[in-house]
Order: structure tokens, then sequence, then C-alpha cells
């Protein structure tokens, strides 16, 4: 799919960036947080500060739409380019033999590990088109990474999972999964409730299985919470 190149052929903003004095509001790449604090507009391919990602970030809307600013990012040249990578992802999205998340992640592994290390240019509006299946990828991408700079955590934690689901127990494979899934949701991680579900599917479950498994996993969380709540000290 991802076959095309992106925009590359205009003069970078360097003679923006000539004679800056550095200010404090300015956003330091170095200490972004993981969550995207961009958004795009797919009409104009104007760049905007995501007010809700900034609030959980602690960092001020203010100064995402100074570096905005500052940096010359909505200038016509740039937002004309932009146009062009969301409009060749949505694209490569329109693909009915797919399910949307599941094309969505396929898309962002294509754009994401071309075995570099290096991230592609437009990277930020790549990931904002790609939406849950940029952020699932990217996520468990930065998981093993971070556990493959340290070999002594990987090594048992991949062991501990593979001996976990591949044990040949008194609950069966499908059960394993449903369980895994369960507890995915409860913990709200995207990625192992799409790679689990699909390993679940592969293993059998119908599709009314699996509803019938979210809402007994729904209702249970919310009694939980009740519960919880609720309690008398």
């Amino acid at each position: 799919m991802a076959t095309s190149k992106l925009p590359h052929d205009s003069p970078c903003c360097g003679k923006k960036k000539d004679d800056f004095i550095p200010d404090s509001r300015l956003l330091n790449p170095l200490t972004l947080p993981t969550s995207s604090l961009f958004k795009f507009s797919s009409k104009d391919g104007e760049i905007r500060a995501n007010e809700t990602a900034c609030i959980a970030a602690g960092i001020p809307v203010k100064n995402v739409q100074f570096t905005i600013d500052k940096l010359g990012l909505n200038i016509p040249r740039l937002k004309d380019q932009r146009l062009v990578v969301i409009d060749k992802i949505n694209k490569e999205l329109d693909d009915e033999t797919f399910d949307i998340n599941d094309l969505e992640e396929k898309v962002a592994g294509e754009y994401f590990d071309d075995g570099t290390g290096n991230w592609p240019r437009f990277f930020t509006t790549l990931r904002w088109v790609l939406g849950a299946g940029a952020e699932g990828h990217l996520t468990i991408k930065s998981f093993w990474k971070a556990l493959a700079n340290h070999p002594p955590t990987l090594r048992p934690t991949w062991e501990n999972l593979k001996e976990i689901m591949a044990d040949p127990g008194e609950i069966d494979p499908l059960m394993r999964e449903l369980i895994y899934i369960a507890v995915s949701v409860t913990n709200g991680c995207e990625y192992c409730i799409a790679s689990h579900s699909a390993a679940a599917l592969n293993k059998g479950i119908t599709h009314q299985m699996f509803g019938e498994l979210m809402a007994i996993t729904g209702a249970t969380n919310m009694i939980n919470r009740f519960a919880n709540g609720y309690k008398i000290l």
C-alpha cells in the first residue's frame, strides 16, 4: 500500500529559524509526551493544538499554538503538502474488504516500520489521519523497543507470556484469549484488545459470543466501580 512517496520537493523552513532566540514557550521535541499534542484540518491542512491532549499532558495550549506560529507550521506550502498526505492515506484506507481498525494499523505498520529506525516525513500528520491504528501500533512498538533495550526484562516477559498462553492446561486456548481480552478491556489496552480479538476469531469465537463477552466485561466493571464507590466503611 505505502508505495508512493510523500511530498518532499519543496525547500525546508530553515530561513524561518534564522537568528532565532529561544523562548521558554517553545516546545522542546526531546521532552514532549508520547501522546500527540496536535490535530489537523482535512479541509485546508492546517495544524492546530489538540486541547484535550494538551490538558491531559499538563502543557498549556497557548504554548503549543505559540510553537506552531513561531515555526511557521501553517504556511501555505506546508498546508498544501499535508493535504496531499491526508488524501493519500484516506485513499489507502478506502478498502471495504478490511475492517477500518485493522486497515489503519496495517497502513501504520507500513509507514512506521521502514527498517531504518527513522520516522517518515509528516509523521505527526500520518499519526493523526491513521487514528487508533497508529496509536496502537506505536504503543506496542514503543513497549517492545523499551524492553529490547533491557534484555533481562524482555526475556522473562516474553517467555512468561508464551508459556502462559501456550500452556496446554485446564483452560482451553480460546478461553485464554477471552480472559486476555476482558482484562485488556478493563485496563484500556487497545492494541491487546485488537490483537487478541483477532486471535480469538481465529480460534472460533463468533461475533455473538464476542458481544456477550463485552457485555459481561462492561457490566462487571460497572458493578465493581459502584461497589467500591458506595462501600460503607
